[in-house]
């Protein structure tokens, strides 16, 4: 007859022995595993008995409902305490926008160069525009159809302006 074994596996986890061989805290942290999955069962089986209760219609379906909500909001408590205990791994992220103040010699450089650069846009812009006058006052003076001389009428305009400034500034001296 052979020996039958009469000692349990200790490498199973559902082993007695297994159990006694784990430290304290293990023991612990498995035990409460355990606590949270029956919690979380008898919690899913007692909402879906307050779901029953509010598709009957002799019972107050509010209540049920209240019921069920209060039942998962002490789950969820639960839950957090048992998985604590348990040392659950778990992920809480919060978004947090920090608004950097900057050094106020990089401030003053980055002001600089933005004055720069808007300084050289309309330079460039004022060029293109003269550009324009040079090439449509030349197109008038070939005798090119559609051109017209703008340089000699912008002259003209200023030349007017200057004249008019001058008068105003007689009758003032004058006045």
């Amino acid at each position: 007859m052979t020996k039958e074994k009469t000692e349990t596996d200790a490498s199973h986890p559902e082993s007695a022995n297994a159990q006694m061989e784990l430290p304290f805290d293990e023991r612990l942290r498995r035990r409460a595993a355990e606590l949270l999955a029956g919690h979380l069962a008898l919690g899913g089986e007692f909402i879906g008995f307050c779901k029953q209760l509010s598709q009957d219609a002799k019972v107050d379906k509010t209540a049920s409902i209240y019921a069920a909500a209060r039942l998962m909001r002490a789950s969820a408590h639960l839950a957090d305490a048992f998985a604590t205990v348990a040392q659950i791994e778990r992920r809480r992220r919060t978004i947090v926008e920090r608004i950097e103040r900057g050094n106020l010699k990089q401030q003053e450089l980055i002001a600089k160069k933005e004055d720069e650069l808007h300084a050289a846009k309309t330079v460039e812009r004022v060029y293109r525009r003269m550009n324009e006058h040079i090439e449509q006052s030349i197109k008038a003076r070939l005798g090119e159809e559609g051109g017209y001389d703008s340089v000699a009428r912008l002259v003209e305009h200023e030349g007017e302006t200057i004249a008019r400034l001058e008068r105003e500034v007689d009758e003032a001296k004058a006045g």
